[in-house]
C-alpha cells in the first residue's frame, strides 16, 4: 500500500512539474520580450524548475502557488496517515 502511495505522489509531482514548465514557456512565447529575453539571457531557459515555477506564479497570480501547495500538503498528509 505504501508503494502505491509513493507512486501516486511521484506521478502528481511529475504532472505538476510538466504543467508549470508548460505554462512558463507558453507565457514567455506570448510575451513581447520573448526574443529579446532569449538573446540577452540564454541561460534563463535552462533554469531549474523551482525558479521557473516562481516566475510563473508571479505572472499568473499567487492562487496557483496556493493551489499547488495545498495539493502537496494533502498528498503528504494522506501518505502519513
Amino acid at each position: 500500500m505504501l508503494l502505491m502511495n509513493e507512486t501516486l505522489l511521484l506521478w502528481n509531482i511529475l504532472l505538476l512539474s510538466f504543467v508549470s514548465v508548460f505554462l512558463f514557456y507558453r507565457e514567455l512565447w506570448f510575451s513581447r520580450t520573448f526574443a529579446s529575453r532569449f538573446w540577452r539571457d540564454p541561460l534563463f531557459f535552462w533554469l531549474p524548475l523551482p525558479i521557473a515555477s516562481l516566475r510563473i506564479f508571479t505572472n499568473f497570480g499567487h492562487n496557483i502557488l496556493f493551489g499547488v501547495l495545498c495539493a502537496l500538503f494533502h498528498l503528504t498528509y494522506s501518505l502519513l496517515n
